[in-house]
């Protein structure tokens, strides 16, 4: 009897890349998270699926090596991306230099999946944070096929994605270098899809074909929230404190189950190089305890790169002339970045969240469990928010009702 993990799933897809039968389908649940079910009448009972399993078969982990700030000195490639640009200046590397990348891609904001570039032009495809799970579909296939055939690959991803990867190769390729990032969790696209479908109108075009972003840059810093758009025309854009989907996620409250017991939420990584945002550089507004010495200052998107492998270090030498550089330790890359240390902790309310997201909705699961959403959605206090008069009257009653 076959016998893939549920609720220990990362929804990594290796168990659906290596059946020979396609006996496995990647099929979402109510809430939208996708785990492997077997066509019984397709299976063959070869246990592939169960020997490729990153749960069954943990890869290795392995101790950081140097750690760095990082930051583009291309301008114009730093005004495009989320963070530092590391992961966009390694893609070009690679690119240029007639190797493959695979990253987290949105086709649409119903279809964000990993997809293989070869192009500069496609470069692009894979900037910018997608807060969502990617569906890996047939990633890992086209991979080995490129390995096999001499091609240099990068492949960026999160851990359990990239363990997955290694767990469905069986084999080391010195052509592959990985990338991994520090994942908070991963909410479903089911989740995703329901927050921007809250847009739609009748006189809205090609709605279908519409693209999400989930933090950009700004002279003040960077922004987190939802914006959305049709080609150059923007539709919505909610700052995340007014946006159910996205204060679900800064709260952790929509995570996939596995994402709260997460093996490689720790300072020991599987890939051969880490990325992250490098939060607590240089900035007066963290706590005394937190803020990191530097002459970077973290809100205007500085990359932290860890280096875990020997190939990890040599391919980022390649690229380090790229970069301003400012060497940090594991310990202070950890100080602002928890899931460097231990995963996400579930929120006593997440059932709650999950059981009203089935029944009512995105917006009435985040009213109903998270609090700070609650509050900066409600019109009273919103206007009260927004009028300095209002504001004072307020804090007086307020001041009064404790006394």
């Amino acid at each position: 009897m076959i016998t893939l993990p549920y609720d220990d799933c990362f929804g990594c897809g290796g168990c659906y890349n290596i059946c020979p039968k396609q006996a496995i389908t990647m099929t979402p649940d109510k809430y939208g998270y996708v785990h492997p079910v077997i066509d019984e009448q397709k299976c063959i009972e070869c246990h592939m699926c169960e020997n490729v399993c990153t749960v069954h078969h943990p890869q290795p982990l392995h101790q950081p090596i140097n750690v760095w700030a990082a930051v583009a000195k291309k301008n114009d490639l730093f005004q495009t991306v989320a963070s530092g640009g590391l992961c966009s200046v390694m893609t070009e590397y690679f690119l240029s230099g007639g190797g493959v990348v695979y990253g987290c891609g949105e086709l649409n904001y119903r279809d964000i999946r990993h997809i293989r570039i070869d192009k500069l032009e496609d470069a692009g495809l894979l900037k910018n944070s997608k807060y969502v799970h990617s569906d890996m579909n047939d990633a890992m296939k086209s991979v080995k096929k490129d390995l096999i055939d001499g091609r240099k690959v990068l492949f960026i991803g999160t851990p359990c994605q990239i363990s997955g990867l290694y767990g469905y190769l069986h084999k080391n390729y010195d052509n592959l270098t990985t990338i991994d990032l520090v994942c908070h969790g991963v909410p479903s696209q089911q989740m995703l899809r329901d927050q921007i479908e809250m847009y739609r109108k009748s006189d809205i075009q090609d709605f279908e074909n519409g693209f999400v972003q989930f933090r950009w840059k700004t002279r003040y810093g960077i922004r987190f929230g939802i914006r959305f758009g049709i080609r150059e025309n923007l539709i919505k854009e909610e700052l995340s404190d007014q946006n159910a989907y996205m204060s679900a996620f800064l709260s952790g409250i929509s995570y996939r189950e596995n994402c709260y017991s997460c093996p490689f939420a720790t300072s020991e990584r599987v890939s051969d190089i880490t990325a992250a945002d490098f939060w607590g550089l240089g900035n007066k507004t963290w706590a005394a305890d937190k803020m990191i010495p530097s002459r970077f200052i973290d809100d205007n998107g500085v990359s932290l790169v860890i280096i875990n492998t020997i190939k990890g270090k040599a391919m980022f030498e390649a690229v380090e002339n790229r970069f301003e550089l400012e060497e940090h330790t594991i310990e202070e890359a950890t100080l602002n970045n928890c899931n460097l240390s231990h995963p996400s902790p579930c929120l006593p309310t997440r059932q709650k969240f999950l059981h009203t997201y089935v029944t009512k909705g995105i917006r009435a699961a985040a009213k109903a469990s998270i609090p700070n959403y609650r509050r900066n959605t409600n019109p009273i206090l919103r206007a009260i928010k927004s009028s300095k008069a209002a504001r004072s009257i307020y804090r007086a009653l307020k001041n009064l009702n404790q006394r």
